[in-house]
């Protein structure tokens, strides 16, 4: 699942996955756009959870680099991905016709 920070002015704070900090984070370079990628099957999973098709996970925007501050925010961000397998069966009546002759 990958999150995008878009802001007006450049970011360099820190982007991160509450469950895994350390692993699962991503650091502003000074650009308005900023992502974060967080694997379904990592190890640690980085707080993605799975029910019924939904991915969820808590993300943390942290503005400075080191300090968190009043500003910053948490946020649940959600996927919804739906790829069931499915099996597709059909019957069909064959007519086979001789012709002697």
């Amino acid at each position: 699942m990958s999150v995008a920070l878009n802001t007006l002015n450049p970011f360099n704070g820190r982007l991160y996955a509450k469950e895994d900090p350390i692993n699962c984070e991503s650091i502003g370079r000074s650009e308005t756009s900023t992502m974060l990628m967080l694997p379904f099957n990592s190890r640690s999973g980085c707080g993605v959870r799975e029910e019924d098709g939904k991915y969820t996970s808590m993300v943390v925007i942290q503005h400075h680099p080191l300090i968190q501050r009043k500003g910053d925010r948490m946020v649940h961000v959600a996927c919804h991905f739906e790829a069931t397998n499915r099996t597709i069966s059909n019957t069909y009546s064959v007519l086979v016709e001789y012709i002697i002759i």
